[in-house]
């Protein structure tokens, strides 16, 4: 199923920890947007990886970004 083909992707799966939650929280305040919104730059910022993002309005402040535009 769909589980399956994310898993053989090669793709990252972070589990929601203490850790994420706590860096989610210090993007919260850093970008100005929600905690939901905040999740994958809390993640980019965890793994030191590149954000990509089509919301320029909550991930906009967010270093190196990599903006996605339409």
């Amino acid at each position: 199923g769909a589980w399956a083909a994310i898993k053989a992707s090669g793709m990252t799966i972070v589990p929601l920890t203490d850790e994420v939650i706590d860096e989610a929280v210090r993007q919260c305040e850093a970008l100005g947007c929600s905690f939901y919104d905040a999740l994958a730059p809390a993640c980019a910022a965890l793994l030191g990886a590149t954000l990509a993002s089509a919301d320029a309005r909550a991930h906009g402040a967010f270093p190196d970004l990599l903006l996605i535009e339409e």
